[in-house]
């Protein structure tokens, strides 16, 4: 019996088989670079792209939930936010400008209301922007026609042309026309907080006191998360010396907003009437 001899086939299949594990792996190890490419950059796309739009979503809508109790300082805030990943949209910036204005920032609002021209936002609507600046800032002779034709035809912002005309009549220290103003948006809007709201601020100018108290406490009523109501409130309720309600009404106002110096200061002067020094000299270390 004879040896059996390999074949030269046979023989050249073992290092073949064993050549395939390095090859194998190679290949693994690349479809795992790959797919971790892959995943750094959908990854990447997503922060710099998709994060900044639901970003700015976010802010859109809580814009919108500010700009309904009139906090006009955090909606700024959240539009700046909202610019930030929709620089392009005239709307955005229409809405900009419109608090802005409303913040008496109107150099600010002129420069908005030209990008949302520029994105080709609503003629009508920018115009009305540029009346309502000229009318805020005490132009009113020469708006007041205008805006009276406006509101004879019917507006959808009409209680942007009535605040506008208040702020403007304050301006000008004409006390009559702001309360007739204000006592035609009540008369179109009963249900309107913020025109009770102005009706308070206007009597509270012409010195009556006690009635911007009950215009206030009836605005309070009818929406509770109106800010400035609380501090508005409290500012009257001081007058001319602090009260435990008084007190009361700035610590809602700070609780809506911790920065309040004005309402820090006045909490910490009802304190100081009622000899309760700890909290004082707390409210005062946070003034300070």
């Amino acid at each position: 019996m004879g040896v059996p001899i390999p074949s030269p086939g046979g023989s050249s299949s073992i290092p073949a088989l064993g050549s395939q594990k390095p090859v194998r792996s190679s290949r693994t190890l690349l479809s795992l670079l790959v797919i971790a490419v892959c995943l750094l950059t959908f990854g990447g796309l997503g922060y710099w792209v998709v994060y900044p739009q639901l970003r700015a979503g976010y802010h859109w809508r809580q814009a919108k939930k500010d700009l309904e109790n009139n906090d006009l300082a955090k909606a700024e805030r959240r539009l700046k936010s909202c610019i930030q990943g929709w620089p392009t949209d005239g709307e955005v910036h229409f809405l900009m400008a419109r608090t802005c204005r409303r913040l008496s920032q109107f150099d600010r609002a002129r420069d908005h209301l030209q990008l949302a021209a520029k994105q080709h936002w609503v003629v009508p609507q920018i115009k009305l922007e540029n009346l309502l600046i000229k009318a805020q800032t005490g132009y009113l002779p020469e708006t007041t026609r205008q805006l009276q034709e406006i509101l004879k035809e019917g507006h959808q912002d009409d209680t942007y042309i009535f605040e506008a005309l208040i702020i403007g009549c304050l301006e000008t220290n004409n006390f009559f026309e702001a309360n007739r103003w204000v006592t035609i948006w009540m008369e179109q809007h009963p249900q309107d907080w913020l025109a009770r709201f102005w009706l308070g601020m206007v009597l509270e100018s012409a010195g009556e006191y006690e009635l911007a108290v009950n215009e206030y406490r009836q605005a309070l009523e009818m929406n509770q998360e109106g800010a400035g109501l609380h501090f508005q409130l409290a500012e009257m309720l001081a007058r001319p010396n602090p009260t435990e309600e008084a007190m009361q009404h700035y610590e809602a106002a700070l609780a809506a907003d911790a920065n309040n110096t004005a309402a820090l200061f006045g909490l910490a002067r009802c304190q100081h009437s009622f000899a309760i020094k700890q909290a004082t000299r707390a409210t005062l270390d946070r003034l300070i």
